[in-house]
């Protein structure tokens, strides 16, 4: 379904289901996202505050996706990354699986995004960030870990920074 075809500016967003054909629920009921209909670039999205997540009990990664590979795609607006962890997993997450915390999109102070892959030795690519603008994190895991960060999109200062790891 089409997200203005069911939310209004401000509604609370207590579940989202996938658009595979695994159609995996993910809920929050204590503190949900919230819609907005202009919050990004004049687009609706839905609003995460840094406390605010969507998740699934039973759902893995793997259900997700099929294979050894995955194209991740967020676009958002860092307002600020307070973890400095050494073990990159450890900071905050923007996407990760709960059954395998070592898999994911993480912030880091620097301020840096991460993507992480641990099939045996953690495997970590790290790109600069700039924060309160909006970004497009592109993650995509086959054989290697690339990451690619595009900051203020559109405009005149328009940048792309990537990342590869084997």
């Amino acid at each position: 379904d089409d997200l203005l075809d069911i939310y209004t500016d401000g509604d609370s967003v207590l579940e989202w289901t996938d658009q595979t054909s695994n159609a995996v629920k993910f809920i929050e009921n204590t503190k949900p996202p919230t819609v907005s209909m202009g919050e990004f670039n004049g687009y609706a999205g839905v609003a995460f505050d840094g406390n605010q997540f969507l998740e699934s009990d039973s759902a893995t990664l793997g259900d997700l996706i099929d294979g050894d590979e995955a194209t991740i795609f967020v676009v958002c607006t860092i307002d600020s990354i307070t973890t400095n962890e050494a073990t990159v997993s450890d900071n905050e997450a923007i996407f990760a699986d709960k059954t395998n915390p070592k898999f994911g999109i993480f912030m880091k102070s620097a301020p840096t995004v991460h993507m992480v892959n641990n099939d045996g030795t953690e495997d970590s690519v790290s790109v600069a960030v700039k924060l309160q603008i909006p970004t497009l994190i592109i993650g995509v895991h086959n054989s290697s870990n690339v990451l690619d960060v595009k900051s203020e999109i559109g405009g005149d200062d328009e940048t792309t920074s990537s990342g590869t790891s084997g």
